[in-house]
């Protein structure tokens, strides 16, 4: 790479696509390879990306993070494993295909349509075409993960591995087919797992139905609840509480049972104030007791012969019932709830389930079918009503679980399905989990909690584009085999209709017959398909080699989003702990990432039209300046606003503020022949060349390192975003360089040695600067490193290493009271109208907290920096042109004192100020009398403020106090002035090649304030002598002169024009 041209301004994405070429032609990925195969390894898995469409800003924040700790560890000089991985099967693409070929509705039906192999290949299409923009993307983004080595989902290679832990479950016992109430999504026509159903929850309004049932043996009627009144037609049996207490009431002429507890509250919600209570009874002795379901044998015949079953329509007893919503009773539909279906199969009750894959109620159903489940709830209404069994009918807002994926709201159904029964694993995902870093307290405690739910994980989907489960079952005596292998199926099949090369994928799986060993009739596969998580939670193994598994794997980082608690970081370890079959989790560091925002706070989405596109973001946009944004807002775990104005200030300005100290050093170093290898830190240290500033900024430097070092490997790189930042914005640029400006300026030959000196300080900051930001701000710092530094890219450097001698923390300490002095100073120059280019003949510095002696060693550098003659240092407050005034707190004191307060108002007006303040310097307290009661006020309970006498003004802050006087001292001004006005000159003269000894004809100065000229004008005669010119003007017309030259006085800019003729 070439050196860039730092005489140009600041262009970014110019910069970012000489860079990017830079490390195309060099191929940097094989250069690293090469470099550091043979050092010590790091692994990492990639969090595949669902290839269902285009990057947004969320997921180029994770791609950063990844992309950050890779860069990390490179320069820590180790062998990082760092593949891509594509998540491109399930849900999210199958949907996706099914959108743009336009099909809609019934599963069923839209297959009979196409076929399964059109869809199959769609699904392939599609995944491939997105990848083009996500491999694009990444390579704007500077991403370094290897293409070229990533796994793919589909893939039959990975399938094959995948199943791999199938195998293990299957062995063990830990997978079971098992019928069960599973969260159901109708849109997507397929069961989903408790991991996916975490994944999105919305505030919904809901019926909120109170009907009634009648025994069977009593005129008396159950009175119960449902915010799901189509589960009114798969109800079974009704749960009371055992030892609660349950009521008798009548209620004009009938008698209704409810819990006790619930009474008050259910009779204003029925608007009933005439009842009674006829009796109370425990919940335990209702159990048994059946009752008449009002719609069974009128509208629905197959729930009615049911009834005739000794447990159909009766009360039980259970622990499990709620007594703080509904009525105390709860109405039992083990088809469509999780507990209702284990009372149920603990009762040996038949199930009753009339729904079909489209959540249709199908024909045993009676009245209600053909009708969808939730559009049954009127019709429910109805006939309740008809029967004269509906109590009260209304709505309810609370918050219920949506599809990840389609956004429809599920339902809860009984389905065939198989588990991973995570409950036989006794401890060890939770001592698997229990091992890991996560770097924040939060989700950790989160995810741990979650794996010790210790749910059956529902594996099975009844979609098309996903792993087939490798499970056949035979069509006579039901004998389930497993065949985790091509290997296994040819050497089993029946028939291979497609050959021994046939795809891993439905429906060519399907066509394959297995002979039962058991009867030896024919087997046809379980027509499932793998949850797209298992799929993509397989990857540790499946994208592995068995002597890769072995030795990269626990992996050492692995990053994803929040949601991942119950999303890919649960899989990934569920299914490591069955491969291994032990408490070994497949990663030893995970960190999870907050989302991204809107500006407003809001969550990005397509109906909102407020998403942020990542590759038009990266396109358009500088990639330094967006990762640093991203990386300072917040800490990874948080969630962060996006705003495209905010990044564009702050961490543009320090983008441009490092670009500017390098172009700085160039042109200042190449004006003194500078060599950074002759002229280096060592032979500056070494020949005793360097001032109190420069070993300030080395101390600062080594901290910065020790900073970010520490911050990089905690995922902290908020903090080393903005340590980096005040470094380089306030240390470097805005104190340490103006302190040695005058000293770069001051062109004396006998000065050299020591202006090279601080241009060694300076490129030893800056090569630290662009290793330190190189991981967040990678096209920048390799651009500027090239320009100054060498030829080899940054990545083939070793981190910078802590010099401990260069840290002296004293000196940071003081150096923070001079900055609070200078800070003060500018603050009583604003107060006092006195700009700080014009000099004052002294000022006062007074410190209750700070030892002012011990700044004596920098006392010219701050008469300098302050632009004063002569600053004392005043331990004595009585030596101090300034009166005190004192403000308690009255919001800590009123408490305190109560009845006594407005007394010590009074009081502490009387008071000597500085006899109180001079107490407080001394004591931590002060006792007052008030009334004859005695009070110890505390110092930080009294705040003192420091007024400035006539012909003063201050500034205090942190303790020090700066009194400056009024008075400005022309003479001081001016003679300052032409002295930074002669050197400045002089420098446009070297750089023009005129000898020294020249006497030029002319020269114009351009842009000279009114009130500095006429200082000025009667002191040319001085300036000419200093600068060896005939004549000197001060113009205000630019067509008097030519070649302008801009230069700075004290940040005011001027232009000069050298005339020599």
């Amino acid at each position: 790479m070439q050196a860039g041209n730092l005489e140009d301004d600041l262009k970014l994405k110019e910069i970012e696509q000489i860079t990017r070429k830079y490390w195309e032609d060099i191929d940097i990925k094989k250069y690293i390879k090469n470099k550091y195969e043979n050092n010590e390894t790091m692994a990492f898995v990639e969090g595949p990306p669902t290839l269902n469409g285009k990057p947004h800003i969320g997921h180029i924040r994770g791609r950063i993070i990844k992309d950050i700790w890779y860069r990390f560890n490179v320069l820590q000089n180790y062998d990082v494993i760092f593949r891509g991985g594509w998540d491109t099967q399930g849900l999210p693409v199958e949907l996706q295909a099914e959108k743009e070929l336009g099909l809609k509705g019934s599963k069923i039906e839209n297959l009979k349509k196409i076929g399964e192999e059109t869809l199959i290949q769609y699904c392939k299409d599609l995944v491939l075409n997105n990848y083009e923009t996500w491999k694009e993307s990444d390579r704007l983004l500077g991403l370094s993960l290897d293409h070229d080595k990533a796994y793919w989902t589909f893939k039959d290679e990975y399938i094959e591995r995948e199943w791999k832990y199938l195998e293990k479950a299957w062995k063990n016992g830990i997978l079971e087919e098992l019928e069960s109430v599973v969260p159901y999504c109708p849109s997507c026509q397929t069961s989903l797992s408790h991991a996916e159903l975490a994944q999105g929850y919305e505030n919904v309004e809901d019926p909120s139905l109170y009907y009634k049932v009648k025994l069977v043996d009593e005129d008396v009627y159950l009175v119960l609840w449902t915010t799901m009144p189509f589960t009114v037609v798969t109800d079974m049996l009704t749960g009371v509480k055992p030892e609660s207490v349950y009521s008798y009431v009548k209620v004009e002429e009938e008698t209704w049972i409810v819990a006790n507890e619930r009474l008050d509250e259910l009779m204003n919600i029925f608007h009933i104030e005439n009842f009674e209570i006829l009796k109370e009874v425990k919940g335990e002795s209702l159990d048994g007791m059946k009752y008449i379901h009002p719609l069974s044998e009128k509208y629905i015949p197959e729930l009615h012969k049911l009834s005739k079953h000794d447990v159909v329509h009766t009360i039980v007893a259970e622990d499990f019932v709620d007594l703080t919503t509904g009525t105390g009773l709860v109405h039992i539909s083990p088809a469509n709830g999780e507990i209702d279906f284990d009372i149920g199969k603990k009762r040996n009750l038949p199930l009753f389930n009339p729904i079909n894959d489209q959540a249709c109620f199908d024909e045993s159903s009676g009245n209600f079918k053909g009708l969808f489940v939730r559009d049954a709830n009127e019709l429910v209404y109805d006939l309740l009503k008809n029967e004269n069994s509906l109590v009260k009918l209304g709505r309810l807002k609370h918050e219920y679980p949506l599809c990840w994926r389609s956004g429809h709201r599920l339902l809860w159904v009984a389905r065939r399905a198989y588990f991973y029964r995570v409950d036989k694993l006794d401890d060890k995902a939770v001592e698997a989990a229990k091992s890991v870093e996560y770097y924040f307290e939060q989700p950790q405690n989160r995810f741990i909690e979650i794996i010790k739910e210790k749910r059956p994980w529902c594996i099975s989907r009844e979609r098309v584009w996903g792993t087939p489960l490798p499970i056949w079952k035979c069509i006579s005596c039901s004998h389930k085999i497993g065949l985790f292998s091509r290997k296994d199926i040819i050497e089993n099949a029946i028939n291979l209709p497609d050959g021994e090369n046939f795809e891993l994928h439905k429906p060519w799986m399907d066509r394959i017959l297995i002979k039962c060993p058991k009867c030896n009739d024919k087997c046809k596969r379980e027509l499932f398909v793998l949850d797209t998580w298992h799929n993509s939670g397989a990857a540790p193994y499946a994208s592995l080699s068995d002597d890769e598994y072995d030795k990269l794997i626990p992996a050492t980082f692995l990053t994803e989003g929040i949601d991942q608690t119950r999303g890919w970081a649960y899989t990934l370890l569920i299914e490591n702990v069955i491969m291994k079959n032990s408490d070994i989790s497949p990663y030893r560091a995970f960190l999870f990432q907050g989302h991204i925002l809107d500006e407003k706070g809001n969550k990005m989405s397509k109906r909102l039209g407020n998403i942020v596109e990542g590759y038009k973001t990266l396109e358009e946009n500088s990639v330094d300046v967006l990762r640093f944004y991203l990386m300072r807002k917040a800490t990874p775990i948080d969630s962060l606003n996006f705003s495209f104005e905010e990044m564009k200030s702050r961490p543009y300005q320090v983008i441009s503020t490092l670009y500017n100290l390098h172009k700085y050093l160039k042109q200042n170093g190449d004006y003194d022949n500078f060599n950074k290898d002759i002229h280096s830190l060592t032979w500056s240290i070494d020949n005793k060349l360097l001032s109190s500033p420069d070993y300030w900024i080395l101390s600062k430097l080594q901290n910065l390192i020790k900073e970010s070092t520490n911050s990089y490997k905690n995922m902290n790189f908020n903090i080393v975003t903005s340590s980096i930042d005040n470094f380089i914005i306030e240390s470097f640029s805005q104190i340490y360089l103006p302190m040695v400006r005058n000293e770069i300026w001051n062109d004396d030959e006998s000065q050299l040695n020591r202006r090279l000196s601080i241009y060694s300080i300076i490129s030893h900051i800056l090569y630290t600067l662009d290793i330190l930001l190189h991981p967040i701000s990678p096209f920048i710092t390799e651009y500027l490193y090239h320009s100054i530094f060498g030829n080899e890219p940054i990545l083939g450097h070793t981190w910078p290493s802590i010099t401990d001698n260069l840290i002296n923390n004293d000196l940071e300490d003081e150096f923070s009271s001079l900055q609070i002095i200078i800070s003060q100073s500018n603050s009583a120059r604003m107060k006092g109208k006195l700009k700080r280019r014009w000099p004052l003949k002294s000022a006062l510095v007074y410190s209750q907290n700070t030892r002012l002696s011990n700044l004596s060693t920098h006392k010219e550098l701050l008469q300098t920096f302050c632009n004063i003659r002569e600053i004392e240092y005043i331990n004595d407050i009585d030596n101090l042109p300034i009166t005190l005034s004192i403000f308690p707190n009255y919001e800590i004191l009123g408490k305190k004192l109560k009845a006594d307060i407005n007394e010590f108002r009074r009081v502490i007006k009387e008071q000597d100020a500085l006899v109180l303040f001079k107490h407080f310097i001394q004591n931590e307290s002060y006792t007052f009398t008030i009334n004859d009661n005695s009070y110890k006020v505390m110092k930080n309970e009294i705040k003192f403020e420091f007024n400035p006498k006539d012909d003063y003004v201050l500034s205090s802050k942190s303790g020090i106090v700066v009194i400056l006087p009024k008075e400005r001292d022309s003479d001081l001004f001016i003679k300052g002035y032409i002295r930074d006005l002669a050197r400045r000159i002089q420098s446009e003269r070297k750089d023009t090649g005129l000898d020294p000894s020249t006497i030029l004809t002319n020269t114009l100065i351009y842009g000279v304030d009114d009130t500095t000229k006429t200082l000025l004008i009667p002191n040319l005669t001085e300036l000419k002598y200093l600068i060896r010119t005939k004549d000197v003007q001060v113009v205000d017309n630019l067509d008097l002169g030519s070649n302008w030259k801009d230069i700075d006085i004290d940040g005011t800019k001027l232009k000069i024009s050298i005339i020599n003729s």
